[in-house]
């Protein structure tokens, strides 16, 4: 399949109470969405992974630069871009990897 959307950039992810949020290196590509600590690590492997047709994708209500990523099993991704306009570029970004998917399936 030709997906369309392949985007790579810096968003924050939720690590924990004690953490909080971090800026890690986000990848898009072939239908999955893959983390690293940074860019420079991206030939290291990644540290996380989700196909973007097993998730939902929900953009937060009250906060404007944020998305939950709803990952099948009831675990989630809490991911923030650094502004709204970013935050839709990656909606649209992660929306048509969706339906690239499903249109496949």
């Amino acid at each position: 399949a030709y997906y369309l959307s392949t985007m790579e950039g810096s968003l924050y992810k939720w690590t924990n109470y004690y953490s909080g949020w971090q800026s890690r290196w986000f990848i898009l590509d072939n239908g999955v969405l893959s983390y690293y600590l940074s860019p420079e690590e991206v030939t290291q492997g990644s540290r996380g992974s989700v196909k973007v047709a097993s998730c939902n994708i929900i953009a937060h209500h009250k906060d404007q630069k944020r998305i939950d990523v709803v990952i099948k099993g009831g675990r989630y991704m809490y991911l923030r871009a650094s502004s709204p306009s970013e935050r839709q570029k990656w909606l649209v970004g992660l929306g048509s990897a969706k339906q690239d998917s499903t249109m496949e399936s």
